[in-house]
């Protein structure tokens, strides 16, 4: 799970009692599978988080590192590693661009416009919270700022080192 901004919530399990969480800009986390909640919102903002559900099957998966390369403007965050998946948030500056190798999800998180280059699919801008790009296992992308910035991009890579 990954959170955009500051949330407050409750969330009530099917067995067991109800827990306030209390959540700050870019919390992450990995929980095991079988969670199964309510989830109450009790702040005057929108609770907004991404959740990854990881199958059994990207155990088999291999990924080259982290799934990103350095670039010249771009400031890289891992905010969860595990054995099955990897959650990085890449900020980039106006002007530069990092190279996003799959299996991977790319998300803009925040709003803020960037332009994702990919063989699949061409040239893609990525303006919205719900904007979410695949990159095949065995192909790669180009994230891109052309101008404005900074922009906060979520990039959540599947499978094993």
């Amino acid at each position: 799970m990954y959170v955009a901004g500051e949330a407050e919530i409750l969330s009530q399990p099917r067995q067991g009692e109800a827990r306030k969480h209390h959540y700050l800009d870019s919390y992450c986390e990995f929980s095991p599978a079988g969670l199964e909640h309510v989830v109450k919102n009790l702040a005057d903002q929108a609770f907004r988080n991404l959740i990854f559900e990881v199958p059994p099957a990207a155990a088999k998966l291999r990924r080259p590192g982290l799934g990103f390369a350095h670039a010249a403007g771009a400031r890289f965050s891992i905010l969860y590693s595990g054995e099955n998946i990897c959650a990085q948030l890449i900020e980039l500056s106006s002007g530069s661009q990092a190279q996003v190798t799959g299996p991977a999800i790319v998300a803009t998180v925040y709003e803020s416009p960037v332009e994702f280059i990919s063989p699949e699919h061409g040239t893609r801008m990525l303006r919205g919270f719900e904007d979410l790009e695949a990159v095949p296992i065995g192909s790669s992308g180009l994230l891109r700022c052309e101008a404005g910035g900074p922009v906060r991009v979520l990039v959540v890579t599947l499978g094993c080192e």
